[in-house]
């Protein structure tokens, strides 16, 4: 799949690169697990010399880069809000947002569902 943004930029995703699933020990009033997902991917950025660069582009160069997709899970399926993805040059810079993302995400789901 390929994706383009006014022409300007054209993203195209690579393969999941790592995946990881967390299970928090929680339950939600129905009985469903709450968990959390990480999706780490290697995206290819390819943008078009002849055009202005727009957005989060400006200042980058034909590159491949990681992007960081995150959700809530009830029992295995994403439900909720989405958070924006994330965007870095180094698997190290993803891998610390996506651990305070779900420190983040723990703790919130903490509160709500704990059992007094």
């Amino acid at each position: 799949m390929t994706i383009t943004y006014h022409t300007q930029i054209t993203l195209r995703p690579g393969a999941v690169r790592q995946l990881k699933e967390e299970d928090f020990g929680l339950t939600d009033s129905k009985g469903r697990q709450i968990g959390f997902r990480c999706t780490i991917i290697q995206v290819e950025s390819v943008i078009d010399a002849q055009r202005p660069r727009c957005g989060w582009a400006l200042g980058w160069t034909d590159t491949k880069f990681w992007s960081l997709t995150t959700s809530v899970t009830r029992d295995g399926h994403r439900f909720g809000a989405s958070t924006p993805p994330f965007h870095a040059l180094t698997m190290k810079e993803v891998k610390v947002e996506a651990t305070r993302r779900t420190i983040v995400a723990r703790k919130r789901y903490l509160k709500k569902y704990a059992v007094a």
